[in-house]
């Protein structure tokens, strides 16, 4: 019954709620029954969240040659950004703000694909770009996909190159670690992804690189140029 409990916190309460009242029924004066059943009972062990990695150089390079023309521009353009794949799917190409370079992010689709706002104040932002991104990811491209079609190009590419510890949320993974790479500010990156907290972009999603190239990690640092040259962010 607990293990059906989806939520550790609430299993822990509703195992205290239940054994109080269990503990009360054996009392002489109730008397409704001989001995609490949840003596003895030990709650399931919380289990560790497993961070998901950024995608290494090597997998960057595999997988855009590998997936299918419009998967592999859509991967880029995720590394790229750091959108979330719910608010990659919502975008049209009036979030596309090339004067000032800026991809607007104010809504999201859910699996369904039934758009609405994001769920926290953070992730209503705006993206920087580099407008070569546009020269790869064909602006008509966008409104072209679907959460399960993603899904189940993504899942069958990983099974057959055997590419394991990632998912398609990795692509923010992928583009903070490759932020901190080429040394765009924390703050910014932070910014970019909308996270809440400078620590969540530092401590989960930024991990570190071996020596490497790839067309992405070009970009990137395309991108930190525009930043301080075009758009003049330091």
């Amino acid at each position: 019954m607990l293990n059906d409990i989806p939520r550790d916190n609430t299993r822990k309460k509703v195992f205290t709620l239940l054994n109080c009242a269990l503990q009360k029924a054996t009392l002489p004066t109730i008397g409704y029954i001989r001995q609490n059943p949840c003596y003895g009972v030990e709650l399931p062990k919380r289990k560790i969240k497993e961070h998901r990695r950024a995608y290494t150089l090597v997998e960057q390079n595999i997988l855009l040659s590998v997936l299918p023309e419009r998967y592999a521009k859509a991967f880029f353009f995720l590394c790229c950004t750091g959108l979330r794949l719910g608010e990659f799917l919502a975008l049209s190409p009036k979030d596309i703000d090339f004067e000032n370079q800026v991809i607007l992010i104010n809504k999201a689709c859910d699996k369904k694909m039934n758009i609405s706002t994001p769920k926290t104040l953070s992730s209503v932002r705006e993206v920087y770009f580099d407008k070569s991104l546009f020269d790869v990811f064909p602006l008509e491209y966008l409104g072209a996909y679907t959460h399960n079609g993603f899904h189940c190009q993504f899942v069958r590419t990983f099974k057959k190159y055997n590419i394991q510890g990632v998912c398609i949320h990795s692509t923010r993974h992928t583009f903070a670690t490759l932020c901190d790479f080429v040394g765009i500010r924390d703050k910014l990156t932070q910014a970019m992804l909308g996270h809440a907290t400078l620590s969540m972009t530092k401590d989960t999603y930024t991990h570190l690189y071996k020596k490497g190239n790839s067309p992405i990690l070009e970009y990137v640092e395309n991108l930190k140029n525009t930043l301080e040259n075009t758009i003049k962010i330091r």
